[in-house]
């Protein structure tokens, strides 16, 4: 690789200021620092770097995981909204079937279909 491509990819990382831009830029300082250095053979070298991502990586892991909480919360509630109107639904396909005393197609099926219908996004998480 050319320098002057080294040097886009540094100012592209540090446009971007996110955690694989970091961990990316860590990665190239030490490639850099490490290339021309006489004294390492290369499975030092690729030791050396392969050091520094892994801390990098551990490094912005927590910045990665701060709002982890909130979304696996916002996972379950949407799944258990879902068991919810999954419930509802069925709650009125009966009831339509208890008032009337004769199957009603259309009474069951628009329970049936609320049913499905929410079962259906709290599976997918679009609840």
């Amino acid at each position: 690789m050319r320098t002057e491509t080294y040097e886009e990819v540094l100012t592209s990382c540090d446009r971007q200021k996110g955690a694989l831009a970091t961990v990316i830029r860590c990665g190239i300082d030490t490639f850099q620092f490490v290339k021309d250095d006489p004294q390492l053979k290369r499975e030092q070298k690729l030791a050396a770097i392969e050091r520094d991502f892994e801390e990098a990586s551990q490094l912005e892991l927590p910045q990665l995981q701060k709002n982890m909480l909130i979304i696996s919360t916002l996972a379950s509630i949407s799944t258990l909204m879902g068991l919810l109107g999954t419930v509802t639904g069925m709650i009125k396909a009966f009831s339509a079937l208890a008032r009337v005393g004769a199957p009603d197609a259309v009474g069951l099926a628009g329970g049936i279909s609320q049913a499905l219908v929410t079962t259906a996004l709290g599976i997918s998480g679009f609840n």
